[in-house]
């Protein structure tokens, strides 16, 4: 259903975590996967109301809450992604959330897997009691990276290790993912202001050997239409890379000046090559 809407352009839907409506709350093991579901929508929200009058809340299981936590703090890492999704859509009426037959017209049959935009894929746990996650990867040019290990998958089925605290997401070769780096765990509450005052940086999913890659992001005040007069932050990157190095090269247009500073570019998980960035002297 939620495919099917992005599809047809409602682009900021998510589901209620935890089901809003019914006689019980979720077991403990049911709503650690449906939080980690959750969080990689475009609207997250754990809501909810039962006949016993009683609510789900992330701490409503001791057992399981630094889980959620970790989940909700990937989803305040990858905000810098999803805004940049959320403005294709707004002005290039993109899809924020794809279906894996997208990118590989073979992959028809029904399928638990979503992709964000066109280079995270997310395949959520949906089974009881499972510790591993079979995923068939859409055939695109050198595969597929896992995210959190930079292990590499060529297309095709796989077996991902899947425990409780894992959300398998796997990233298109040759794409970058905006994220931000949160401030260690501490008794502060995260918000958005957090992400906007946090370093941001793009991390590379390059494959190995020579080759080339490019990407977008975006970023404005969060709050006005602004950008539509040039107050917002166009950056365009651009990877060439060979065995051993990685050139990039960036350019920006519009004036806003985000507080989280300057553009930090990484690579993968276990990409050990010498990454250089060069700006555009030419930059608006």
């Amino acid at each position: 259903m939620g495919v099917g809407m992005s599809m047809s352009g409602l682009v900021n839907f998510g589901h209620d975590v935890g089901g809003f409506a019914g006689t019980t709350r979720p077991s403990p093991e049911l709503f650690a996967r449906w939080v980690a579901n959750g969080v990689m929508h475009p609207r997250f929200t754990i809501h909810s109301w039962h006949n016993d009058g009683s609510v789900n809340e992330p701490w409503m299981y001791p057992e399981i809450t630094d889980i959620v936590w970790e989940m909700i703090r990937l989803r305040y890492r990858l905000i810098p992604f999803l805004y940049t999704l959320s403005y294709l859509a707004a002005e290039r009426r993109e899809p924020i959330v794809n279906p894996v037959f997208s990118l590989d017209d073979t992959l028809h049959e029904e399928s638990d897997d979503f992709l964000l935009g066109h280079d995270l894929l997310v395949a959520s746990v949906v089974e009881k009691d499972q510790t591993t996650r079979t995923v068939t990867l859409p055939h695109v040019s050198d595969g597929w990276f896992e995210f959190d290990t930079g292990v590499h998958h060529d297309p095709g089925t796989v077996t991902l290790e899947a425990p409780l605290d894992r959300l398998p997401l796997l990233v298109r070769a040759g794409a970058g993912i905006p994220q931000c780096e949160l401030p260690a765990p501490s008794g502060e509450i995260i918000t958005t202001r957090t992400v906007e005052n946090s370093p941001h940086r793009i991390v590379l999913y390059l494959p190995d050997g020579n080759g080339h890659s490019q990407g977008f992001f975006f970023d404005d005040d969060g709050h006005t239409n602004g950008y539509r007069q040039g107050h917002g932050y166009w950056l365009t990157w651009s990877a060439d890379h060979t065995d051993t190095t990685v050139i990039v090269h960036t350019h920006v247009e519009g004036d806003y000046q985000p507080s989280w500073g300057t553009m930090a570019f990484a690579l993968r998980p276990g990409d050990d090559r010498a990454i250089k960035v060069v700006a555009d002297a030419a930059q608006d």
